[in-house]
């Protein structure tokens, strides 16, 4: 089912896996190749589309210094 690319949530929930149970036979039996885990980084590496870009506004985060010091 990891091949035919079936969410590891939904496989566990199939075969009745608990959820620490689900991490373990996931890192048993996920064998991903370079292929497979490139995908899944460019799958979140997608910049917003034009249309939706006046919706998020691009705001630097900042340090975690400087949020201690705009605290105290």
């Amino acid at each position: 089912m990891i091949a035919a690319r079936v969410p590891i949530p939904m496989i566990a929930k199939i075969v009745g896996w608990s959820p620490g149970t689900m991490a373990k036979m996931a890192a048993r039996y996920g064998h991903f190749g370079i292929e497979e885990l490139r995908s899944a980084v460019e799958s979140i590496s997608v910049t917003a589309k034009p249309e939706f870009a006046a919706e998020y506004p691009q705001i630097p985060p900042q340090s975690s210094a400087a949020n201690r010091t705009t605290l105290n």
